[in-house]
């Protein structure tokens, strides 16, 4: 079962990472996420993309958001729809009118990570929590003086950071990460 986090730590973590939003949870369920009734929200996975403006989400349910024409997308820094794909996990805000989700905003979810590598294989990090992909998009965060290349990372060293789940690979890859807690 994930760990529900409160609104207000939600928005410590985005701002903390520069935008997105960020689940605390030990688990896939994204319905855990704080309710925030002066912002209603839609979270869940990407069934389908509907150009120019709709996407299907499967959440609490399947639902249907209609993007308005000055929707905000955000995926590390702003985006088209077409960078969204099946199975992406996102937040929308917006509001509900009617049986459908208008949202003003879309944002990839942000998973945190603090785990122990066990061991290094290439691109691919089996931490204690589990495995995680290092891609080129992937970065050292900024705050870390002591890290000056994720190429550094070994077995035995504590990393920090935020990861998202990549539909093509089917896993986790690393976003920003740190050698220690900030």
């Amino acid at each position: 079962m994930g760990k529900r986090i409160s609104r207000r730590q939600l928005l410590m973590g985005s701002a903390t990472l520069g935008g997105g939003l960020v689940l605390a949870a030990q688990d896939r369920r994204l319905s855990e996420a704080a309710e925030a009734p002066e912002h209603p929200k839609l979270i869940g996975t990407i069934v389908a993309v509907q150009a120019p403006s709709t996407v299907v989400v499967r959440g609490n349910g399947l639902h249907t958001a209609v993007l308005t024409e000055d929707a905000e997308l955000w995926r590390d820094a702003p985006v088209a729809l077409e960078a969204y794909v099946p199975g992406d996990e996102v937040g929308l805000f917006g509001a509900w009118d009617g049986g459908r989700f208008v949202a003003t905003r879309m944002e990839t979810v942000y998973r945190y990570v603090e785990a122990k590598v066990l061991r290094r294989r290439g691109d691919r990090l089996e931490l204690s929590t589990g495995p995680l992909v290092l891609t080129s998009d992937s970065q050292v965060d900024p705050r870390d003086r002591t890290l000056a290349s994720l190429d550094h990372l070994r077995a035995g060293d504590r990393v920090v950071g935020s990861a998202r789940w990549e539909p093509a690979l089917q896993e986790l890859v690393a976003v920003r990460l740190s050698t220690h807690v900030h």
